[in-house]
C-alpha cells in the first residue's frame, strides 16, 4: 500500500503534518511527498499534472492513493465554497484525489486515462459523514472551514473512499478539463526540461529531423544518449506512461543543461515556427 502526495504546501511543517495525518489513518503504508512550485498562478498545476502522470506510471495501476492539492489562487468565482473543488477517480486500482482548477488533470485528459471524474462538494460530504456517525458536527465544521484542506479534509476523504464509504459526488466529463498548453512542466536536477508534448505533437521536418521553436532550432533524437556532446536537442524522455513518453530538451554533457544554455524554467511556453 502506497500513498503519494503532490502539493505546493511543501515546508517541513506542511510535509510533516500531512504525512503524519495520513499515517495516523492508514496502517502499514509508505508515504511519499512530491513538492511542486509554490506560486499564485497556474504554473504549479502544470508541474503537478506531469508529476501525477509519473506517479501513476510508477504505481503500474496497483492499489494505492495519489493526492494532488495544487490550485491557482484568485478567480474565486471558479472555486467551491472554500477553495478549488476536489474530485476523485480510479486508474485501475489506484485512487486519485485531486483539485480540478488549473491544469492539474490536463495531462490525464491528454492521455485519455479516464473518461470522467467524480466531483465532491466538501459540505455535502461532511453532512453525509456526520449522518453515518463517523465524525461529529463540531469536527465537520472545523474541516469545512479549514484553510489547510490538505491536512484536514483530503486525508479523511482518502480514508473514507479507500474503505468503501459511499461519498456523494457529481460526474464531470474529462473533456471539461482544461487542455494542457505546450509548456515546460519540469526542469529536472540536471537542467533537462520536460515538456507537455509527445513526438507526434512536433512538426518535424528534414533529414535528420528538426523542429523550429521560439527557443531555437533543435534536432530530434529518440534518446538522450544519441545527442552529441555540446548539442541542444529535443528527444524522447523517461517521463510519461506506457508508450507515451514526454519530450525533453537538453544540452548534452554541459553543466546546467538546457536550463542554463537556454535560460528556461517551468511554465515556459513552446511555440512552433516554420522552418
Amino acid at each position: 500500500m502506497f500513498i503519494t502526495i503532490i502539493n505546493d504546501c511543501k515546508s517541513q511543517n506542511d510535509i510533516g503534518r500531512q504525512e503524519t495525518r495520513l499515517a495516523s489513518l492508514f496502517d502499514n503504508c509508505h508515504i511519499s511527498f512530491v513538492g511542486v512550485t509554490s506560486s499564485l498562478g497556474s504554473v504549479p498545476t502544470l508541474e503537478a499534472s506531469g508529476n501525477l502522470i509519473d506517479v501513476i506510471d510508477a504505481a503500474e495501476g496497483k492499489k494505492g492513493i495519489v493526492i494532488v492539492n495544487v490550485a491557482p489562487r484568485g478567480e474565486v468565482k471558479k472555486d467551491g465554497t472554500n477553495g478549488s473543488s476536489f474530485c476523485y477517480f480510479y486508474y485501475k486500482e489506484t485512487l486519485v484525489i485531486s483539485t480540478i482548477k488549473g491544469y492539474a488533470l490536463s495531462l490525464i485528459k491528454k492521455l485519455k486515462l479516464v473518461k470522467n471524474v467524480n466531483v465532491v462538494n466538501v459540505n455535502e460530504v461532511l453532512n453525509d459523514i456526520v449522518k453515518l456517525g463517523l465524525i461529529t458536527k463540531d469536527v465537520a465544521s472545523k474541516i469545512n472551514n479549514s484553510q489547510f484542506r490538505s491536512f484536514d479534509f483530503v486525508p479523511r476523504l482518502a480514508y473514507w473512499l479507500y474503505n468503501g464509504v459511499k461519498i456523494p459526488s457529481q460526474t464531470l466529463s474529462i473533456d471539461q478539463i482544461s487542455h494542457p498548453p505546450s509548456y515546460i512542466w519540469l526542469v529536472d536536477s540536471f537542467g533537462n526540461a520536460k515538456l507537455t508534448l509527445f513526438k507526434d505533437d512536433l512538426p518535424l521536418k528534414g533529414s535528420p529531423l528538426k523542429v523550429k521553436t521560439n527557443l531555437g532550432n533543435f534536432p530530434f533524437y529518440e534518446r538522450l544518449k544519441d545527442v552529441p556532446d555540446g548539442e541542444t536537442a529535443i528527444y524522447t524522455g523517461s517521463s510519461g506512461i506506457g508508450n507515451n513518453r514526454f519530450l525533453e530538451i537538453a544540452t548534452q554533457n554541459k553543466e546546467g543543461s538546457a536550463e542554463r544554455s537556454l535560460n528556461i524554467k517551468v511554465g515556459k511556453e513552446i511555440k512552433f515556427l516554420n522552418l
